[in-house]
């Protein structure tokens, strides 16, 4: 019941952490979308619950995010499933009072151990299902530490704060996803890679549309943005049609 305590405590602390990324977070972000928010699919991709040590042909000692268009996932496990399966086993009642109030308190202990064991099954249950869903023609993306240094990246609850770039016709990359900042100042917090580690997510790679072109990730950093090496793929070409609401915030620029 982690989650539900967290949003718990991130509605009472609403007010003193909501400003916790910035204005200029926000902008260097999403800088370079040429079509309104409401338009753009919102990204979200979840970290793996273990790091690795991956062998690559990139030797170099560098910080870099790998995409392979033939690396399919196989056995992607969240942080968010590994919860459940947890829960699954040893059941978080704390939350119980917050939620069910003196109807919680008022059950027999055999009402209350009944009510825990059907917890249980939906959380091992919800578990499998996100499980079979997240392994289904799912590509990996790894993000790789092949540095000597502790590397920390910005995570926005369980997620890197990414989005995927597209090439226009006129050899602009703009953004084709729009990132959804959260409220809650707890949301934010580092993920460290370590020396000669690697994380991934896992998505489906756009392979239908309009319009070829290359593509790329673009990830937040501390200090700076970490570019994927390109790759091709197709969209909608309304996706990275120009028009008034493409607004570059030249601070952004200057981080980059």
């Amino acid at each position: 019941m982690k989650y539900l305590i967290l949003f718990i405590h991130c509605l009472m602390s609403f007010w003193a952490n909501a400003q916790t990324v910035t204005r200029i977070e926000r902008d260097k972000i999403n800088e370079g979308q040429c079509c309104s928010i409401e338009h753009l699919k919102n990204a979200w991709y979840e970290k793996s619950a273990t790091d690795s040590i991956l062998s690559t042909k990139n030797n170099s000692n560098s910080f870099f995010i790998l995409v392979d268009t033939k690396l399919k996932n196989i056995n992607f496990i969240s942080d968010y499933e590994n919860h459940l399966k947890e829960q699954a086993i040893k059941l978080d009642t704390f939350p119980f009072h917050l939620l069910y109030g003196d109807k919680w308190t008022k059950l027999s202990i055999n009402e209350k151990q009944e009510f825990i064991e059907q917890q249980k099954l939906m959380s091992k249950k919800q578990a499998d299902s996100i499980h079979s869903a997240n392994n289904k023609n799912q590509s990996q993306v790894w993000i790789i530490n092949n540095t000597d240094n502790n590397i920390p990246i910005p995570m926005q609850d369980f997620s890197y704060i990414c989005v995927l770039q597209a090439l226009s016709k006129s050899g602009q990359w703009t953004s084709i996803e729009n990132w959804q900042f959260s409220w809650c100042g707890n949301s934010y917090h580092d993920k460290v890679f370590k020396p000669k580690t690697a994380n991934y997510f896992i998505t489906k790679l756009p392979t239908t549309g309009n319009f070829e072109t290359k593509l790329r990730f673009k990830l937040l950093g501390k200090d700076k943005f970490y570019y994927s090496n390109e790759f091709i793929g197709k969209i909608n070409l309304f996706d990275i049609v120009n028009n008034k609401e493409n607004v570059v915030d030249n601070l952004a620029q200057k981080t980059e």
